[in-house]
């Protein structure tokens, strides 16, 4: 499966399935809203209702950012599963299943520069987020990739989206929620680096343009 973006912004897109490396066709699956603010407000993750995913009403394929709003300001069908509390100083929060989990506690830092992120799937087994680029389990001493995200291409050509490989598809959501935090890390600590303001300069945790699907 394929989560092609309909904006390049991991706080603030619809997330469209298909099985193509284009977003020809593809069916709006999530929805990912940041109110605007010059402090950072939450972001929510959404689920899209298959009643609602293609009414036009609801503009899921808008080129227009300001289309994408509140949850709570559609007519049903755009159900809430997890909210993002970033934090400037300490552990952002993530709630979800009514947990209220610290990020460094529930997805802790390691690997070369602390640039990877490990988290606990719902199959008890341990999966790495390496550089926001891609998702890994190891099982059976085996590494397997169950998740990658592919970059807008040169003058974008092609839009982003991310992939999910057969791996994660019981697990979806949360590849979706864990992809938020990291990418959104990732884009906080590259826009510090190209300021001056050095590497991880984005957030307390060590370290969003275009549309439609």
């Amino acid at each position: 499966m394929n989560l092609h973006l309909s904006h390049d912004s991991s706080t603030r897109t619809v997330l469209c399935a298909n099985s193509s490396t284009t977003a020809d066709g593809a069916t709006p699956l999530y929805h990912i809203y940041t109110p605007r603010s010059l402090i950072r407000k939450p972001t929510t993750i959404s689920s899209i209702a298959p009643s609602v995913a293609h009414d036009t009403s609801y503009k899921f394929q808008s080129k227009k950012t300001s289309d994408i709003k509140d949850r709570a300001e559609y007519r049903g069908g755009v159900e809430g599963i997890a909210n993002v509390h970033w934090k400037s100083f300490g552990s952002s929060l993530i709630d979800y299943q009514g947990w209220t989990m610290k990020v460094n506690e529930f997805m802790p830092s390691g690997g070369f520069m602390w640039k990877n992120r490990t988290f606990v799937g719902p199959d008890g087994l341990p999966y790495t987020w390496h550089h926001a680029k891609y998702l890994t389990i190891e099982k059976h001493g085996q590494e397997y990739e169950v998740a990658r995200y592919h970059e807008a291409s040169c003058m974008k050509l092609r839009k982003p989206y991310l992939e999910i490989s057969q791996e994660g598809m019981h697990m979806i959501d949360l590849i979706v929620i864990t992809w938020v935090f990291v990418e959104t890390r990732k884009r906080d600590q590259r826009r510090a680096a190209e300021s001056g303001g050095g590497d991880g300069g984005g957030g307390g945790d060590g370290g969003g343009g275009g549309g439609g699907c």
